[in-house]
């Protein structure tokens, strides 16, 4: 299943809306911008959508008005994330708003472990 290339307006709506914070790190993953905190997605771009990750009361509250659980493949939600509302991202303060949303979510979450090494057998 090949992914469409994500447009370019939306890639640089994701990059503007991004909060500005030394702790973010963005990342290329599989091909599409994202942002990480501690190791952890906090948000991206998949295909032409915009996702984020946001705590589970925050989550619920979209989920009731607009936004849809994010999906990547048929039957496998990845259940902390939402697809962001097309509405939205005609918004630039809500948008900002939302990412930032995410990002004060993923700072509470743990640290991501690196993969440990398994050494060559020679």
């Amino acid at each position: 299943m090949k992914l469409q290339k994500a447009p370019q307006s939306l890639i640089d709506l994701f990059d503007s809306a991004l909060p500005e914070d030394q702790r973010l790190e963005k990342r290329s993953l599989f091909g599409f911008p994202a942002a990480f905190v501690n190791g952890n997605m906090i948000c991206g771009i998949h295909g032409n959508s915009c996702i984020v990750r946001l705590d589970p009361v925050q989550r619920e509250g979209w989920l009731k008005n607009k936004a849809i659980l994010f999906e990547p493949m048929p039957g496998r939600p990845m259940k902390e994330y939402i697809v962001v509302p097309a509405d939205v991202l005609s918004q630039s303060l809500r948008l900002k708003s939302l990412l930032q949303l995410a990002l004060d979510y993923g700072l509470t979450l743990p640290p991501k472990q690196g993969k440990k090494k398994t050494p060559k057998k020679r």
